[in-house]
């Protein structure tokens, strides 16, 4: 038999072969002695060499072959017979045979020779396949992006149980530790167990364990035989050594798993009681297994890091107080914070990135400070789509559909691909709605106390009353006060539509406020709070109207909402202020505008009363200066009399002379102050 060819099942047959062979030419041989005569038996020794060659190999067949042409000589000899035609034809038949079964033989031999080739070439052929698979499932684990700790799981799995019995992944922890071995087998019991003494005796890298060996110079070691005394030195205690004899360790393979310059640790592949010893050959398989699993390794630490760190920069630019959303040029959300989503009136920010940019858009007007609107390619986004660097724009926002307005800071960056093209757009938005509704507010109190205190007369003041909210705040406004019978007067009216004037008069000439009405000036005269009207419905319209003339003004006048304030001073409601908004800017009124139609009807309030108090105060001067003056003196012939008057408090100069004379005087003079 080949030394180096592999146990087959034709093996037994030719160790027995041999044997059978040798006791039929005995059987043969000690039966013809007995029989002592003739050569009857003789040409049955060709039995033996026919035995060989149905089992042994062609040289042992032919020796076979000799031994029983040697007996047949012998034995025709003993008979008498050798030089007899008998004995000749008998030893001629059994040489024969002998040479047809040395033939037999080599043509066995050649079968079982073909077909252990190809039973190898067919092992072969299933190892090499297995390998193939094996790597391909490597390869795999390259495309698969999944948290280290799967990964692991997946990656001691994989050689078992084609390749290992036992597999074993050793982790090196960023203190120089080894701990947290991850192991998989066909007996997982075994593997469980191993895993738990990794955990309760953990490797050190200063011994000489294959595995910290591995670690420590980077190298692989096969272990092609492991007897009980490398075992026993490796054993972390009598109950680790214990566990490992068991099991029946027979070879080993420690792997490096080594990638992008780190040391992930160590993998161990171990084939278990008769399992075939690991060769070379299984060395380079298992370094490129190691390869390809440290390689993955890596890719799922570079992959939770790069997660970990857009989970912070989206949990950072989530919680921004502005607003953030990057766009492609088709309008549609590569993303958009919480912030993007109030902003741009949404509940949630599913329910913005759901849509299109061009339709949430659709929702808003969006005009400058001066009160234009300003078209989307204008605007710092629409310009940065367009593939420049805009500038960042302040914009006044007003929702179409409920009337809701703001004040934005829009900044937009266009992020350019490989090739030079837009790929997306960042657009930042900060609501500064707050800082420019003080800042209008402070505007609008500071230019309407300028122009009520600039007259002292009443009619110019209501009419500047009237005009101090319009348009920045409102787009028509009215005061109205109590007259001397109690009823309630139009003052003063002003419109941003100075043709729609006339029909506010007409409005309130033809319909004035019912004093039963809850939610007029009346009621804001009675009660001294202010009411607002955040949306005016064409039901409340219709409610409202006191004729179809009265519903046909308000329709044209417009109005979106409303608010009625007092005009207190002191504890006394002199009157109202109504202001309004119109489809004219697409604005509605809200507790803050009220607040600030509130300090403006009181300060006007205020504005008023020193109109009227002024006024008053002139009127009761001018007529105690009327009713101080005298008489015209009386003329008296012959007397010439002076009369001078002096205001108490006034300079000595500012008098008044009376003179009269029925003649000059030739004396003296005669004069009364007083």
């Amino acid at each position: 038999m080949d030394p180096g060819a592999p146990t087959t099942a034709q093996d037994p047959v030719r160790l027995r072969a041999l044997p059978a062979a040798l006791g039929i030419l005995v059987v043969v041989a000690v039966a013809d002695l007995i029989v002592g005569t003739g050569v009857v038996l003789v040409p049955l020794l060709v039995a033996g060499p026919l035995a060989m060659a149905a089992g042994g190999q062609q040289l042992q067949t032919a020796a076979a072959a000799a031994v029983a042409v040697a007996l047949a000589v012998a034995l025709a000899a003993h008979d008498g017979v050798l030089g007899q035609s008998a004995g000749l034809t008998a030893i001629a038949a059994v040489a024969a045979g002998g040479a047809l079964a040395i033939v037999l033989a080599g043509l066995h031999e050649r079968l079982a020779g073909t077909v252990r080739r190809h039973d190898a070439e067919l092992e072969a052929e299933r190892a090499a396949r297995r390998r193939t698979e094996l790597l391909a499932r490597a390869g795999e684990l390259l495309e698969s992006p999944m948290d280290p700790g799967t990964l692991l799981q997946r990656i001691s799995a994989l050689p078992v149980p084609e390749h290992a019995d036992l597999a074993i992944i050793d982790l090196l922890q960023p203190d120089g530790t080894v701990r947290g071995a991850v192991t998989a087998g066909t007996d997982t019991e075994l593997a469980d167990a191993l895993a738990e003494m990794r955990e309760r005796f953990p490797l050190s890298l200063q011994t000489d364990h294959p595995v910290a060996e591995a670690l420590r110079t980077g190298e692989p070691r096969l272990l092609k035989g492991l007897s009980d005394e490398q075992l026993q030195g490796y054993a972390r205690s009598a109950e680790h050594f214990e566990l490992v004899l068991r099991a029946s360790y027979r070879s080993a393979i420690v792997l490096p798993l080594r990638a992008r310059g780190r040391t992930w640790g160590a993998l161990s592949y171990i084939r278990l009681r008769d399992g075939v010893p690991f060769d070379e050959d299984d060395l380079a398989l298992g370094l490129d297994l190691a390869r390809r699993a440290a390689m993955a390794l890596d890719n799922a630490r570079l992959f939770a890091e790069l997660d970990a760190t857009e989970q912070r920069l989206e949990a950072i630019v989530a919680n921004l107080g502005e607003s953030v959303m990057a766009l492609e040029p088709g309008g549609g959300f590569l993303f958009a914070n919480a912030a993007a989503a109030r902003i741009a009136g949404f509940d949630s920010v599913d329910d913005l990135v759901a849509g299109n940019l061009h339709e949430v858009l659709a929702r808003w007007t969006f005009l400058d400070e001066h009160g234009r609107e300003v078209p989307f390619e204008a605007q710092p986004l629409g310009a940065a789509f367009a593939g420049t660097q805009p500038e960042p724009m302040l914009l006044h926002s007003v929702d179409r559909r409920t009337g809701r307005d703001g004040w934005v800071l829009s900044r937009a960056t266009p992020v350019r691909d490989d090739a030079g093209d837009v790929a997306f757009v960042v657009h930042v938005t900060e609501d500064v709605t707050t800082v420019k509704r003080q800042e209008a507010r402070e505007r609008l109190l500071s230019s309407a106390s300028k122009l009520l205190g600039s007259s002292l007369d009443v009619a110019a003041t209501l009419d500047k009353a009237a005009w101090a909210a319009v348009p920045e705040l409102a787009d028509w406004s009215r005061v109205d006060l109590i007259d001397e019978r109690g009823d309630l007067v139009q003052a003063a009216v002003a419109h941003r539509d100075l043709d729609r004037v006339e029909l506010m008069h007409e409005w309130r000439r033809d319909f004035p406020p019912r004093r039963e009405d809850t939610r007029g000036p009346w009621e804001v005269l009675r009660t001294g709070r202010s009411i607002l009207w955040d949306r005016v419905d064409p039901a409340d319209i219709q409610r409202y109207a006191q004729s179809d003339r009265h519903a046909h003004l308000m329709r044209e006048i417009d109005t979106r909402s409303v608010a009625v304030v007092p005009l207190t001073v002191g504890d006394t409601v002199i009157g109202t202020l109504q202001l309004a908004t119109t489809s004219a800017s697409n604005r509605l009124l809200g507790r803050p505008e009220l607040a600030l139609a509130e300090e403006l009807a009181r300060r006007a309030a205020i504005a008023v009363e020193n109109a009227r108090v002024h006024a008053a105060r002139t009127h009761i001067a001018t007529t105690l200066q009327r009713s101080l003056l005298p008489p015209r003196l009386p003329v008296i012939p012959g007397l010439a009399i002076a009369a001078r008057f002096r205001a108490a408090g006034g300079p000595p100069t500012s008098a008044a002379t009376s003179t009269t004379s029925s003649r000059p005087a030739t004396a003296g003079s005669c004069s009364w102050a007083t």
